[in-house]
């Protein structure tokens, strides 16, 4: 349909209008008319159009950057401003606005020219259509960055730079003759000169560039040659499984390099334990669990490896001894043998139970003999000598956990709130307690109570309340009560 005609074929009858336009808050509605047969046709009267009013906080602006621009007249509802180059129907940059009058920031084009900041409106139907705009001269602008001819490879380097500065302008190298846009390791410029970048690890020539953010050109560069990076790694020939090596190292000490021990032969980029080089030399590297053929190496932060060295890793043994038999919840003594690695530990575990699995523990460090703490089930169990690394059982020796008892004495009546021995024989588990309750009281519940490895005598204080009472044995973990005596409180 032409501009502004709208037409329809309806049946005969009463209608009602609604007429949007880009002009008013609200449509307009027709009501009364009246469709006969044949041509019928109705005029309307829409908001008069607007034009809108624009101005540029600097008509002049530096290439690629930042201007605040100002609107007034605008019809109600939401527009567009845009900033679009001379003589062409499209937007740079652009941003919704609402209302008759406010502000927008915008970007400028990275290119110098003539460009237009554009008030649209949209439309009802779709689309927008300009109802104002201005005229801005987009200026150039000039960059200069400075960088050290020559930097080893992986190593970071400064570099000072002027230049506009504008959102996501950045400073980067890339190699000699790339093309616009390429970037390797870069900083914002935002982050102030000089910028600090990390040389590739190829060694060649490279060129360090300041780029515009917007589109990716290139303001300034200058030349780098990035030179070949060289280390050495010295270690012990020989090492126990697990234990610690002490390695000796040269090279560039670049952040996020490291050395690691790893099988011999590994790809690049495989690791166990490692430490990094700004550690300083030497590092201390522990050795896997697995005895075998490995190599010590030094590594890039980039995952290659520029020195290596063969270390044996020899098989290490170990011995536990235990009680036999040992009452549930009970502390027993475990004496072993073994390389005494750090992480390394001493515990119980059900009998044929999944390396790695355990119960209470006590690492290898605190030394020969360890105290460990009893299951409360009954069953049978063994007690290991873990490695710490890989959870690798070196060690083993069967141990039964029988029925935990207990018995107590304790007074039969005692005073209110008086202070009263009770003797008590039992597993003695760090976490037992003695306690006095409410006779009948649920599993768990305590007044005053005692641990029992305070000694086999303890003392509690009776409750002001009196009344009937019982004396408790508790395994702590569990809450279970091993035996009782009943004691009035008067």
């Amino acid at each position: 349909s032409p501009a502004g005609v709208f037409t329809s074929q309806l049946p005969a009858g009463a209608y009602s209008a609604v007429v949007r336009d880009a002009f008013s808050a609200e449509p307009t509605t027709v009501t009364g008319l009246t469709v006969t047969e044949g041509v019928n046709e109705f005029t309307f009267e829409l908001a008069p159009p607007v034009a809108v009013t624009l101005s540029v906080s600097n008509p002049t602006p530096p290439a690629g950057s930042d201007v605040t621009v100002s609107f007034e007249g605008a019809p109600e509802g939401r527009g567009q401003v845009w900033v679009s180059p001379e003589g062409a129907d499209v937007a740079l940059d652009w941003e919704y606005v609402t209302g008759p009058a406010g502000e927008v920031e915008l970007r400028m084009a990275d290119e110098p020219g003539t460009y237009r900041v554009v008030y649209h409106v949209e439309l009802p139907e779709g689309g927008t259509k300009e109802i104002g705009s201005t005229s801005v001269d987009v200026q150039p602008v000039t960059a200069t960055v400075s960088a050290p001819g020559e930097v080893v490879a992986g190593g970071e380097f400064d570099v000072t730079w002027t230049g506009p500065d504008n959102t996501g302008d950045y400073v980067t190298v890339v190699p000699a003759g790339a093309s616009q846009g390429v970037y390797r390791d870069y900083e914002y410029t935002s982050n102030g000169s000089p910028a600090n970048i990390r040389a590739p690890e190829e060694p060649g020539d490279y060129e360090v560039r300041y780029v515009t953010g917007q589109s990716g050109s290139t303001l300034a560069t200058a030349p780098i040659t990035v030179t070949e990076a060289t280390a050495t790694v010295s270690a012990p020939s020989e090492v126990g499984a697990g234990s610690d090596l002490e390695v000796d190292w040269t090279g560039p000490g670049n952040d996020g390099d490291y050395i690691t021990i790893v099988p011999a032969g590994s790809p690049e980029g495989t690791y166990l334990d490692y430490e990094y080089a700004t550690s300083g030399s030497p590092v201390s590297i522990r050795a896997p669990d697995q005895a075998g053929d490995y190599e010590v190496r030094y590594v890039t932060q980039a995952g290659s490896t520029l020195a290596s060295t063969p270390v044996s890793v020899t098989a290490t043994t170990a011995s536990v001894s235990a009680p036999a038999e040992v009452m549930g919840g009970a502390e027993f003594e475990v004496t072993w043998t073994g390389p005494g690695n750090s992480g390394d530990y001493i515990t119980v575990a059900p009998a044929g139970s999944p390396e790695g699995t355990y119960l209470d523990y006590e690492y290898a460090t605190s030394g020969s003999p360890v105290m460990i703490e009893a299951p409360e089930q009954v069953g049978d169990y063994e007690v290991r000598y873990v490695t710490g690394q890989s959870d690798a059982t070196l060690a083993s020796a069967s141990v039964t956990v029988t029925a935990a008892t207990a018995s107590l004495t304790a007074p039969t009546e005692v005073a209110a709130g008086e202070r009263f021995e009770v003797t008590w024989q039992g597993p003695g588990g760090p976490s037992d307690y003695i306690t006095i309750v409410p006779a009948g009281a649920a599993e768990g519940t305590y007044l005053g109570y005692a641990y029992a490895r305070d000694g086999a005598a303890v003392t509690l204080t009776a409750p002001d309340e009196p009344g009937n009472y019982e004396v408790r044995y508790v395994a702590g973990r569990s809450s279970h009560t091993l035996a009782s005596v009943s004691v009035t409180v008067r």
